[in-house]
C-alpha cells in the first residue's frame, strides 16, 4: 500500500496540495467556532459575556511604583545574576537591567499572565457610568457637608490656637535664623535673635 503524499518533490522543489490545507483550515475555523459556541451556552445568566477571558479582567495597579528610591545608591555586585543589580520581578523571576525595562515587563502580557490577567479590559455600558459618575459626585458632596457642619471653635480655643500659631511661627523663625548661621559657618550665638 502506497502512503499518500500531500508533498511532491520530483522537480526538487516543493509543491503543496492547496486544497488538503484548505480543508484542514477550516476544519479549524468549524471547530473553534463550535467551542465558540459551546461556551456561550455554558454562560449561567444573560448577564455573564460569554466571550470574557477565562482570566481575569485587566486591572490597574493598586500600588505606586517608586522607582526614586534607588536614586543615587550605588549597589555592589556579587554575581552575574544577583537580585541587586537592578530591579528583580519575584512573579516572573526576571531580572531587568533599568527602570524603563522593568516597567515595560510590568506591563507585558507574560507578566500579566503570570499574575491571572488577561490583556482584555472590561466593557462598560452606559448605566455603569453613569452610576459610577454618581457615586463620585455623592462622596464630593458628603465632604462638602461635613465641611459645612464642623464646629466654630468657641473663643478660647480660637485664643489659644492663634497664641500656639504665633508661638511656632517664633521658634521656626529661630530654627531658620540657626540653620542659616550654620551654612554660612557663624558661630550660634549670632544666630539667635536679637529683639
Amino acid at each position: 500500500m502506497k502512503k499518500e503524499t500531500r508533498v511532491s518533490s520530483v522537480t526538487g522543489r516543493r509543491t503543496w496540495d492547496k486544497a488538503f490545507l484548505e480543508n484542514k483550515q477550516q476544519e479549524k475555523r468549524e471547530q473553534d467556532e463550535k467551542n465558540e459556541r459551546e461556551r456561550a451556552k455554558k454562560a449561567k445568566q444573560p448577564e455573564d459575556d460569554p466571550f470574557a477571558p477565562t482570566r481575569s479582567w485587566l486591572e490597574r495597579r493598586d500600588y505606586q511604583l517608586d522607582f526614586e528610591k534607588r536614586v543615587g545608591k550605588a549597589t555592589v555586585v556579587s554575581s552575574l545574576r544577583d537580585k541587586n543589580s537592578g530591579f528583580y520581578c519575584e512573579i516572573c523571576k526576571v531580572l531587568q537591567k533599568d527602570s524603563n525595562a522593568y516597567l515595560n515587563h510590568l506591563n507585558s502580557r507574560i507578566h500579566q499572565k503570570n499574575l491571572g490577567m488577561s490583556l482584555r479590559v472590561e466593557r462598560v455600558n452606559v448605566e455603569s457610568v453613569k452610576s459610577r459618575i454618581e457615586k463620585l459626585s455623592q462622596n464630593k458632596s458628603d465632604v462638602k457637608v461635613d465641611l459645612n457642619n464642623q464646629k466654630e471653635p468657641d473663643s478660647f480655643n480660637q485664643k489659644q490656637s492663634e497664641q500656639y500659631v504665633t508661638q511656632s511661627k517664633d521658634e521656626a523663625l529661630e530654627e531658620d535664623f540657626e540653620a542659616l548661621a550654620k551654612t554660612m559657618g557663624l558661630p550660634l550665638s549670632f544666630a539667635s535673635k536679637q529683639e
